[in-house]
C-alpha cells in the first residue's frame, strides 16, 4: 500500500502532514460556526466548508488507509515467520522432518533422481544422560554446523531427537561414499561442552531414488534398515541399501 510506494518513514511524514490538515480544517470549521455565530446550512453553502468537509473526508481515508496496511503488515509478518518455523527445527534451524517428507514426495512425483542418507548419533543419550539437555542441544548445534558444511548443496534436516537426513542430486556411488566417509570424520570430532569435551559417533544408511525404490515408504524405510545394519556392524559406519528387484 502506502508504504510500498513512497517507504515507510516518507510514508510517515505525509500521514503526519495529513493529521495536521485535518486538525487545522477541524479547527476552522468550528471556529467558523461558532466563533462568528454562523447558521450550519448557510455555512456549508460556502465554498471554504466544503473544502474542509472533503480535507476532513480525505484525511480519514488516508488515516484509515495507514492504519489497514500497518495491520496487513504486521498480519504477513507473523504469516511469514509461523510457515518458517513450521518448516524448520526450533533448535538447530534446519528443515523439519514434515518438509523433508514433502521435498521427497515432490522429487518422486516428477521422477527426479536422488539421494536419502539417514543419520543416527551413536552415543548421544549417555551425553544427554550424564552433562544434562543443555550439553546435548550444544552438541546438536554443531553437528547441525558440521553438516551443513559438508551438504553445502543438499538439503539437511534434523529428523527428530538425534537423527538428521540429507537430500542430494546426485546419486554417484563414488561420490555417496566419499560424502559417508567424511561426515563420520566430522561427526566423531570432539566438542566442547561446559563440562569440558565430549565425543560420539554416527550411523548412516543410505538409500537411492529409484534404484533403491519407487514410493517414499520404500526410500525412508531402505534408508532406515541401512543405517541399523551400519549400527549393529562394528566394522562399518554407514552401508547403502541394496537395489529392489
Amino acid at each position: 500500500m502506502a508504504t510500498i510506494f513512497w517507504g515507510k518513514k516518507t510514508a510517515m511524514f505525509i500521514y503526519a502532514g495529513y493529521v495536521l490538515l485535518y486538525i487545522l480544517a477541524m479547527f476552522g470549521f468550528v471556529f467558523d460556526i461558532l466563533g462568528n455565530n454562523i447558521d450550519f446550512t448557510e455555512y456549508m453553502r460556502q465554498p471554504s466548508a466544503w473544502i474542509a468537509v472533503i480535507l476532513v473526508v480525505s484525511v480519514q481515508a488516508i488515516i484509515f488507509i495507514f492504519v489497514l496496511d500497518n495491520y496487513n503488515h504486521k498480519i504477513e509478518t507473523l504469516q511469514t515467520a509461523l510457515e518458517y518455523r513450521a518448516e524448520h527445527d526450533y533448535l538447530t534451524d534446519l528443515y523439519s522432518h514434515q518438509k523433508i517428507d514433502q521435498m521427497i514426495g515432490d522429487k518422486i512425483m516428477y521422477k527426479e533422481p536422488f539421494t536419502f542418507f539417514f543419520l543416527d548419533l551413536n552415543g548421544f543419550k549417555q551425553i544427554n544422560d550424564q552433562y544434562g539437555h543443555e550439553s546435548g542441544d550444544i552438541v546438536l548445534k554443531v553437528i547441525a554446523h558440521r553438516l551443513r558444511e559438508i551438504y553445502h548443496e543438499c538439503v539437511v534436516s534434523r529428523y527428530g531427537g538425534d537423527e538428521f537426513t540429507i537430500i542430494s542430486n546426485y546419486t554417484d556411488k563414488k561420490r555417496i561414499i566419499n560424502q559417508c566417509e567424511k561426515t563420520v570424520k566430522a561427526i566423531n570430532l570432539p566438542i566442547l561442552c561446559h563440562n569440558g569435551e565430549v565425543s560420539l559417533g554416527v550411523s548412516i544408511g543410505v538409500s537411492i531414488y529409484p534404484e533403491t525404490g519407487s514410493t517414499m515408504h520404500d526410500i525412508l524405510t531402505s534408508a532406515d534398515h541401512a543405517m541399523y545394519e551400519a549400527k549393529n556392524n562394528k566394522d562399518i559406519a554407514f552401508k547403502i541399501s541394496e537395489k529392489t528387484k
